[in-house]
């Protein structure tokens, strides 16, 4: 797989917002080319939101294995686990040995976190916070190497399937188009840049909206901005979209199932809130340090901590007198008083002979668990999308290519008359459409049975240099001049009669620029070979092909295959790692 373009945020609601405007394609013949361009692509679909998850490497509980707590600063790697009975995902928040120094012997995990809310220290001395549950929603986003991130700002009781026009008329009381007065409401604070004001969340937006906004637009222009928007009608009727999915979540918690996904990921984020900032564990590791790194000059002494913000934590490093030195050597670390508002906290031990000791010293604080993938390790973007027959040859996209050798994924799709078709979709919205130009050409009667193209998929080059309305498809590179357009003949496909009698043969030709297609739609006859047909119709494509950008290629190694005939349904899923 070639990855042309990643996406710049992982951030769960923006990476969806961004990938629910790409589009995955379909294309390419047997033995063509081991490379990827325009004349690959003949379908697109929609990515909808629904298709599209967060994922970091899986990391199963393993017993014996050795996780590392979640440090300030640290990558997280070995930081996290996931049970695949309950299928909750755990966070390491502390070791707790009971012999020995963390770094001096081998400290494995042998019991399995089970619990489902806040922090939990087991028996073997590690202490584990709940995350989040892999629901079955999350579950088609579960492999061997990846595994999903739920994330709190995917919560909506929104409609986000269907038209927008049905979603604003369930929404509206009285109709989409009904008129009324429309507030916009702060979704979280905010300050003024000019004044320094600070403008709450839930304060009225001022100079927005007024008295004659139809519901529609009250609340499609509250979508655009963000802002909570309250439209009432002319009957005194009004309709609310919150759009902030932890408020809208916590309105609706008393009635959400306690296994449910949202609610048990919810109740985790408000344990760590609740925590407002606190050190959750310190953990001292002498692996780096010798004997004499740890000498300190009274018993237990006192921990300060630096921090910008933090305030009221309280702690000491453990001791043990070493006759032979005649000193006090460090073996342990003990948090007495969490403290408050920490972000970054650092350390010193003013009865330290060494900084050495500082330096050996990591705090947890507890990440916010809203969207885990902004501190997991290596966040990717998962895309898993089924395809049917129907999605392919239905009325709306009519085409006749039915093996397809190559996929990936295109964005800047715009319909032929330059707009954004995704502008007007919700974001489970689905949207097919073919890339490819569909030429109908009439058999040509013959004293025995008619004739149709003798004509074979694979690279085609279209000549008109005779400036008629007549047009040559070549098919031998050998034959091709310069001034020939380049492109893709994907499918043939001849039509019959009732009496099972060759009437016509549709071309299926990818790869038509505007150029190319201005030639195609110009033609009346196409010459192939050494017969020439009459044109009777050409279809144009739904989106074109000048400015799209390409993020990730397939080039695979088994035919994708659909069986279109009558009765079968026949699908293929097809999914992508960026």
């Amino acid at each position: 797989m070639t990855i042309k373009n990643q996406i710049k945020s992982f951030t769960a609601k923006t990476t969806k917002d961004e990938v629910s405007k790409f589009f995955i394609f379909m294309g390419g013949i047997s033995g063509a080319a081991a490379s990827v361009d325009d004349t690959d692509i003949s379908l697109v679909s929609r990515i909808t939101q629904d298709e599209v998850s967060t994922v970091v490497p899986r990391v199963n509980w393993s017993y014996n294995s050795e996780y590392e707590p979640y440090y300030v600063s640290s990558l997280g790697d070995r930081s996290y686990v996931y049970n695949n009975v309950s299928d909750i995902v755990y966070l390491c928040v502390g070791k707790n040995q009971s012999t020995g120094l963390i770094g001096e012997n081998p400290f494995p995990s042998t019991q399995q976190p089970t619990h489902t809310n806040g922090i939990q220290l087991y028996s073997d001395g590690y202490a584990w916070m709940a995350m989040y549950k892999i629901d079955f929603a999350l579950s088609k986003f579960l492999t061997e190497t990846v595994m999903p991130v739920s994330s709190l700002y995917d919560y909506t009781t929104q409609v986000t399937s269907g038209s927008y026009s049905s979603k604003y008329n369930s929404l509206c009381s009285n109709g989409a188009g009904v008129t009324g007065s429309c507030y916009f409401y702060y979704n979280q604070d905010t300050i003024d840049p000019l004044t320094s004001v600070v403008r709450s969340k839930g304060d009225l937006v001022s100079g927005v909206g007024s008295s004659d906004w139809t519901c529609s637009v009250c609340h499609s222009i509250g979508d655009m901005l963000g802002y909570k928007s309250i439209h009432i009608d002319y009957l005194n009727s009004s309709s609310a979209i919150v759009r902030n999915p932890i408020d809208e979540l916590v309105s609706n918690l008393g009635s959400i199932d306690v296994n449910n996904r949202y609610y048990i990921q919810y109740n985790n984020y408000l344990y760590g809130q609740n925590l407002n900032g606190g050190i959750v564990y310190l953990q001292l590791d002498v692996s780096s340090l010798s004997i004499e790194d740890r000498i300190v000059t009274t018993q237990k002494p006192e921990i300060t901590f630096l921090d910008p913000l933090g305030i009221g934590a309280a702690g000491n490093i453990e001791t043990y007198y070493d006759i032979r030195r005649n000193a006090f050597i460090a073996n342990g670390i003990t948090l007495r008083s969490a403290g408050t508002n920490f972000e970054n906290p650092h350390f010193s031990i003013p009865n330290a002979v060494s900084t050495n000791l500082q330096h050996a010293i990591s705090a947890v604080l507890m990440p916010d668990l809203s969207d885990p993938s902004t501190f997991l390790p290596t966040p990717r973007i998962s895309i898993i999308k089924q395809l049917s027959a129907n999605d392919i040859s239905g009325s709306s996209i009519l085409s006749k290519q039915t093996v397809f050798s190559k996929v990936g994924i295109v964005k800047n799709i715009t319909t032929t008359n330059g707009v954004d078709p995704t502008i007007n979709l919700q974001p489970n919205e689905s949207d097919n459409g073919r890339m490819t130009t569909l030429i109908t050409l009439d058999a040509i009667s013959g004293f025995g049975s008619p004739v149709v193209p003798d004509i074979e998929v694979g690279e085609i080059f279209v000549d008109n240099t005779a400036g008629t309305t007549t047009i040559t498809i070549k098919t031998n590179d050998a034959t091709a001049t310069q001034s020939d357009y380049s492109s893709a003949l994907v499918a043939v496909k001849v039509n019959y009669d009732e009496t099972e009698t060759a009437v016509s043969s549709t071309l299926e030709i990818a790869g038509a620029d505007e150029l190319l297609f201005s030639v195609l739609t110009a033609a009346d006859q196409i010459t192939i070979g050494s017969d020439t047909f009459v044109v009777s119709d050409i279809s144009e494509p739904k989106y074109e092909l000048n400015n799209i950008e390409y993020v990730s290629t397939k080039i695979l190694s088994n035919n994708i295959s659909f069986d279109t005939t009558t009765g079968s349904d026949s699908s293929a899923k097809l999914s992508f790692l960026i």
